[in-house]
């Protein structure tokens, strides 16, 4: 069967697990995680509900994918008298982390390391792969890789927001919203092909 891979707009990030695994609090499941959201009264968010969506009837249909407590590989909280859809996938291996100019992350230039980076408010696009519950109730999501626009240091006491990079627009070479997802028959992957297929190269 083939993969299939979502790329998100830019989300923001609350309280993610992108450097280290998630392992403490009462939802820690030892797993990395952008715990990303973004507005649904902002087009972008529309856009990429729709995609979910769209996502959810290509991997299961749509009869399976429209019956009643299907899970569609996102949520929708309200904050603030605002809705937001929360996407969050996951994985147990570190993902690969870009930033906005398309280079790996290791260190800042700053010499501030990854463990503290990725507070609460950083931005960035989510790459993932789509796969179905083996009782075909829902999708979920498989946390692969992201590219990080805006990026916020974590402090204990609340996080110094600061533009690391230069953010981008657009995730150039990743999935057009228009185009729903990609599709890889045979993904490659090694680093180089994987940069190169995100047009991070």
């Amino acid at each position: 069967m083939a993969k299939i891979f979502v790329t998100s707009p830019i989300l923001t990030f609350v309280y993610p697990s992108i450097d280290s695994p998630d392992t403490t609090g009462e939802y820690a499941d030892n797993k990395y995680k952008p715990k990303g959201r973004i507005s649904l009264s902002t087009p972008e968010g529309q856009a990429f509900k729709q995609l979910l969506d769209d996502t959810a009837v290509d991997l299961m249909g749509r009869v399976r994918a429209n019956s009643n407590g299907f899970k569609p590989g996102y949520s929708i909280k309200a904050f603030d008298g605002e809705d937001f859809l929360m996407f969050n996938p996951t994985t147990q291996y570190p993902p690969k982390v870009f930033n906005a100019k398309g280079v790996k992350i290791q260190d800042d230039r700053a010499g501030l390391k990854m463990q503290d980076m990725c507070g609460t408010g950083t931005k960035g696009f989510v790459k993932a792969e789509a796969k179905p519950y083996k009782d075909g109730k829902g999708v979920f999501y498989t946390f692969t890789e992201c590219k990080i626009t805006t990026m916020v240091k974590r402090e204990f006491g609340g996080g110094d927001s600061f533009p690391t990079y230069d953010g981008e627009d657009s995730y150039e070479g990743g999935a057009d919203l228009s185009d729903r997802h990609e599709v890889f028959e045979e993904p490659d992957s090694s680093a180089a092909d994987d940069a190169a297929r995100l047009g991070l190269a």
